[in-house]
């Protein structure tokens, strides 16, 4: 539901994926309530956190804390959000109880998404991790960073002057691949 409000407000040059701690179909009944704002997530596939790789991700907001448990980041790196939502698939009882449990779970993400977005967060979160940029790749000595994973995450400029790898062939991969 998350990816659906997110790619609805048609931010031109963001990259939206979603994904969850384990690979499922896209509930029914979130479908249904989905279809009710006008949104349709029929065709959306499911994803998991492992799937998507080693990517450069600018910021990660997890909807659970299960899911903001799995993420396999460095803490900070990048920011994560966590929204901490009740999951409506674990309602039980009558079809009308969970509808009412889908759809105050679509209400709350449409609101927390609208706010990410219209309140300038995504910007301010933008502009401070460009600024935090600029100033590591302004000192002189060569700073990498990796995850839990090893994956290189950062690798600013002096880097690039002082290992001859450019940035662009170092970020996502094993640093002991690159460095053995």
């Amino acid at each position: 539901m998350a990816e659906a409000f997110a790619r609805d407000h048609k931010v031109p040059g963001l990259e939206i994926l979603s994904a969850g701690t384990e690979a499922s179909r896209v509930h029914p009944v979130a479908i249904k309530v989905m279809g009710e704002a006008g949104l349709d997530i029929s065709q959306q596939q499911s994803k998991t956190i492992g799937s998507l790789g080693a990517k450069d991700f600018d910021v990660v907001i997890a909807l659970c804390g299960q899911a903001a448990e799995a993420c396999p980041l460095m803490p900070g790196n990048p920011v994560r959000i966590n929204w901490d939502l009740p999951d409506p698939d674990g309602v039980k009882g009558a079809e009308a109880t969970v509808l009412a449990a889908f759809r105050q779970s679509r209400d709350e993400i449409r609101r927390l998404v609208a706010d990410f977005f219209d309140r300038g967060y995504l910007q301010a979160l933008l502009r401070a991790k460009r600024h935090a940029i600029m100033i590591l790749d302004g000192v002189a000595e060569g700073i990498i960073a990796h995850d839990m994973a090893r994956h290189v995450f950062y690798f600013n400029k002096a880097a690039e002057d002082i290992t001859g790898y450019k940035r662009a062939d170092v970020l996502g991969r094993d640093c002991h691949d690159v460095f053995p």
